[in-house]
């Protein structure tokens, strides 16, 4: 992939990870059933994350939290890596959510999944969060969702990069 087309190298990797590309609808037209497998494609995966981290470099976190799930740990690990802050993640056990260690103490968080499938555990994770005294300062996924759009606390950017493509601000009332 050519580091001189950004959206061109986000395009063909999305295209290589069997996602669609930004304005393309997936082929089910719904994101209950997508995920993203970060074996498949190192290269690809790295394209994505970084392009995701680009569109969160504004919202200056410190942290970003993501389930223990392997996938979406190594797309944390990527998009840590390029915003230079650490990752931190969420596990339930036994009906128990708890993190793998504290927030920093100006914990400005971004909640991270490959795709945000299930509302609740968005909600979940951010409650988790809130909890622990962090302060989400973006909801994030590579793909679009409507959990992503419609769980999101407060005015609170939801960012993706693939179908559709969002940055937005949503606030829901009681976040």
């Amino acid at each position: 992939m050519s580091a001189t087309h950004p959206q061109a190298d986000l395009e063909a990797a999305l295209r290589v990870l069997s996602l669609p590309t930004p304005g393309q609808q997936p082929a089910d037209a719904t994101t209950s059933q997508v995920r993203i497998d970060t074996a498949r494609d190192p290269q690809a995966v790295e394209s994505v994350a970084v392009a995701l981290a680009h569109r969160l470099k504004d919202v200056e976190a410190h942290v970003v939290v993501v389930w223990d799930d392997l996938d979406d740990c190594v797309l944390a690990h990527i998009v840590a890596r390029e915003l230079g802050c650490t990752t931190v993640r969420a596990f339930q056990e036994e009906g128990l959510l708890f993190l793998d260690r504290e927030l920093p103490g100006d914990g400005r968080v971004v909640v991270l999944s490959a795709v945000w499938n299930d509302d609740r555990r968005l909600h979940s994770l951010i409650s988790l969060v809130q909890a622990q005294r962090g302060q989400i300062v973006a909801a994030a996924a590579v793909l679009g969702s409507n959990p992503l759009r419609e769980v999101t606390p407060g005015s609170v950017p939801s960012v993706s990069v693939a179908n559709p493509p969002m940055t937005d601000v949503v606030t829901v009332a009681g976040g």
